[in-house]
C-alpha cells in the first residue's frame, strides 16, 4: 500500500502522526510525508519519503520569527481561532490543495491521511478520487448530536469559524470539480474515517459515526507503581509553540518552587525567559527535556495541558497541575480535572497560588490513586500500531 500523509508543524499533532508513519513503514507500506520543511529530519527518521509544502511560507512554531500562524497574537480564544482560520486552516487551503494534488500525482497513493486543520489536503484527495482519512491529535473538532453544544467551547468556535469560511472553501472545491459543502458539520464528509489520536477517556461523549479513538501512538510504560523514593522531582514542561504568557507562567512557577525548596526541573519550551536569577540549588530551568526520562522520576507534573504532554503523563500515572494557555488546552485541562487527576490553574496565577496548588496536589492522595488507576487502564487497553492497522483495514 502507498500512503501520502499531509500534516502541519503544530504541537501535539506531530508525534502521533509521525509515529503512525513509522508503523506503516515497518508494516511494509510505502509512506510519503508532505509537510513543512522544518519537519524534514523527523519525517525521514520514520523511514518515510519527504515532500514539502512549496506554496506556503516555511513555518516553524518554535520561534516568533518563523511561526507564520502566530496564534498567540489573539487576545481571546475567538480571536485566536480567527487567526488560525486565516493563516492556516482556510486561508492556505488553496495552496495546500494544489501542493497535495501535485504530491498525489507524484506518489500515486492508495490513500491520503490529512491533518484535520488541512481541508485543502482533504479537497485534493476528493478531487483525485483517493481514499482519505482525517486525523486529529486531541478531540473531534466539531459539534455533533451526541455531544451537547455547550459542552465544548473549542468545537463551537471551530464550527463558527468553518461556517464563516465555507464560501471560500467551496470556491476552491468548485475549481477542482468537488461538490460544495452545505454545512460545517459536513466538513469531513469526504473522509472514509476520522482518527482521534488520544485516549477515549479524554471525551465524555461517544464519537460521531466513522470516528475512532486510536490512542496517542506510543507504548505506555509497563508499570506506574514506582518504588518508594524513586519519584522525587516536581516536573514542569511547557509548549513548543511560543505564547506570550508562557514566560510569565514559568517565572511565577519557578518563584513558587524556589520558595518551597522542592527539587524541580522546568522545561521552558521556546520561552525566551531570562531564568538564571530564578534558579536555585533545587530548581533548574532548561529549554527542553526528555519527558520519557523524567516522568518515571516525577511525582507531580505542571504543564500547559497540551494533548501530547498530558497523555504521556496519564500513562505514567502522575498527578498534574494544568495551566492552559491557548485553544483546546482549556478543554483538556477541564477534562483532567473531571477525571480526578489534575488541579487546574489560570495563566495569570501568582507564585502564591502555585504554591497552594502544588501543596494541595502533593498532599492529595486521591489524585495519585486516581492517576495510577488510569495508567493501569491505559496499559490494559493498549493496542500496538492501532492507527496503522486501522488504516490498513479501512483502505
Amino acid at each position: 500500500m502507498k500512503v501520502l500523509i499531509a500534516t502541519w508543524f503544530g504541537g501535539g499533532n506531530v508525534r502521533p502522526v509521525l509515529a503512525t508513519a513509522m508503523d506503516l513503514v515497518q508494516r511494509g507500506h510505502q509512506v510519503t510525508v508532505l509537510t513543512n520543511p522544518a519537519l524534514r529530519a523527523q519525517a525521514q527518521a520514520t523511514g518515510a519519503s519527504f515532500l514539502e509544502f512549496g506554496r506556503v511560507p516555511a513555518h516553524d512554531p518554535r520561534s516568533l520569527e518563523t511561526d507564520i500562524v502566530a496564534a498567540h497574537e489573539g487576545r481571546t480564544i475567538d480571536e485566536t481561532n480567527q487567526l488560525v482560520a486565516k493563516r492556516l486552516v482556510f486561508g492556505t487551503a488553496e495552496k495546500i490543495c494544489h501542493d497535495t494534488m501535485e504530491a498525489i500525482d507524484s506518489v500515486d497513493p492508495d490513500a491520503v491521511i490529512a491533518d484535520y486543520v488541512l481541508p485543502g489536503a482533504l479537497t485534493a484527495a476528493r478531487a483525485k478520487k483517493r481514499t482519505c482519512l482525517v486525523v486529529a491529535d486531541g478531540m473531534y473538532p466539531l459539534p455533533y448530536p451526541e455531544r451537547p453544544r455547550e459542552s465544548s467551547v473549542y468545537a463551537y468556535l471551530f464550527e463558527r469559524m468553518t461556517s464563516k469560511w465555507l464560501p471560500h472553501l467551496n470556491a476552491l472545491r468548485r475549481s477542482v470539480d468537488c461538490p460544495a459543502i452545505l454545512s460545517p458539520a459536513d466538513l469531513y464528509a469526504d473522509a472514509s474515517a476520522f482518527l482521534v489520536m488520544t485516549y477515549p477517556m479524554m471525551s465524555k461523549y461517544p464519537p460521531p459515526p466513522r470516528t475512532y479513538f486510536v490512542g496517542p501512538q506510543f507504548v505506555p510504560p509497563s508499570s506506574s507503581d514506582a518504588v518508594a523514593g524513586e519519584r522525587h522531582i516536581v516536573l514542569g514542561s511547557f509548549s513548543t509553540i511560543v505564547t506570550p504568557e508562557q514566560s510569565f507562567v514559568i517565572a511565577n512557577l519557578a518563584e513558587a518552587l524556589v520558595q518551597m525548596g522542592l527539587e524541580s526541573l522546568i522545561a521552558a519550551g521556546s520561552s525566551r525567559l531570562a531564568s538564571n536569577h530564578m534558579q536555585s540549588d533545587c530548581v533548574r530551568i532548561t529549554p527542553f527535556a526528555p519527558l520519557e526520562d523524567l516522568l518515571p522520576r516525577s511525582r507531580l507534573h505542571i504543564n500547559h495541558a497540551g494533548n501530547g504532554t498530558i497523555v504521556r503523563t496519564l500513562a505514567h500515572g502522575i498527578p498534574q497541575i494544568c495551566v492552559p494557555l491557548i485553544q483546546d488546552q482549556h478543554e483538556y485541562a477541564r477534562r483532567l480535572e473531571e477525571l480526578g487527576v489534575a488541579v487546574r490553574l489560570g495563566k495569570t496565577a501568582s507564585a502564591g497560588e502555585y504554591s497552594a496548588a502544588i501543596s494541595r496536589a502533593l498532599d492529595d492522595d486521591g489524585l495519585a490513586v486516581k492517576a495510577r488507576e488510569i495508567a493501569r487502564c491505559i496499559r490494559d487497553q493498549h493496542e500496538p500500531a492501532r492507527a496503522a492497522r486501522l488504516v490498513e483495514d479501512l483502505v
